[in-house]
């Protein structure tokens, strides 16, 4: 961990035998020194993604808004953590549109305000276009920021634009191997913000059991259990969607 200019830089090997490969920049705005913690554990731990695909991660840390946009100055980040911490909600809206120009953001942000943020046009809208990802801080959510971080970041590297990224998935690609792959990228993603929903809602409902009957609360309770059991398959055969598309890319070009 190195301070730069006054902000902290993580750099993360996360395959420490490969050859050196160009460091991808990954923004992480958050003021919660214990989730900047996790989510470098979540980067630096195998199994988010096909080991092949795995690169060294750099992750400047900005604790505000203000220290965002002077980090976007000296670099442009493949991917944008905004966790809410950073950002006051009155100044949501505003940080979502700034930010999502620059890259694709994956959100963070806890079940009991998610109903207020899901209320904000611009956070729809990005939601909807596939600009950003919403992630709830319930549970082990840390794997599922990461994977879409890595998604994002996969992404990054082909050199497109944000805009012409989303016109290149849409475009099918030749072959099985792209096909696997662009299921299981497909399938966590179009189920990943419906669960979300979910899940903050669910959650939303049980910030106010006291005014609840029993059996509702435990109603709430078993949604919420389950929208996270589901999120977690999703991802496991997310992963081993793009474990089988990468095996099958390295059969191909060993024959």
């Amino acid at each position: 961990m190195n301070v730069i200019n006054g902000m902290t830089v993580v750099r993360i090997n996360a395959t420490p035998n490969a050859e050196p490969a160009p460091r991808q920049v990954v923004l992480l705005v958050t003021s919660d020194a214990v989730l900047t913690h996790q989510i470098v554990q979540a980067l630096s731990c195998a199994g988010a993604a096909p080991s092949a695909s795995r690169g060294a991660f750099q992750l400047p840390i900005a604790t505000s808004m203000e220290q965002a946009q002077a980090c976007l100055k000296r670099t442009l980040p493949l991917v944008i953590v905004l966790d809410e911490t950073a950002v006051p909600y009155e100044q949501f809206d505003r940080a979502l549109r700034e930010l999502s120009q620059v890259a694709p953001l994956v959100v963070l942000t806890g079940p009991a305000t998610f109903a207020r943020r899901d209320a904000l046009f611009s956070f729809r809208e990005l939601l909807a276009s596939g600009r950003a990802d919403c992630v709830l801080r319930v549970g082990e959510f840390q794997p599922v920021a990461a994977s879409l971080v890595e998604r994002h970041a996969r992404r990054g590297r082909a050199r497109f634009s944000w805009h012409d990224s989303i016109t290149a998935e849409e475009t099918p690609t030749a072959g099985p191997p792209g096909v696997l792959g662009d299921f299981g990228e497909k399938l966590r993603h179009e189920m990943n913000n419906p669960l979300t929903g979910i899940l903050g809602n669910a959650e939303l409902l049980l910030s106010r059991r006291d005014r609840l009957a029993p059996e509702i609360v435990e109603r709430l309770e078993t949604i919420a259990a389950l929208a996270i059991r589901l999120r977690e398959t999703i991802r496991r055969l997310s992963n081993d969607w793009l474990q089988r598309s990468a095996a099958s890319r390295s059969n191909g070009n060993a024959s």
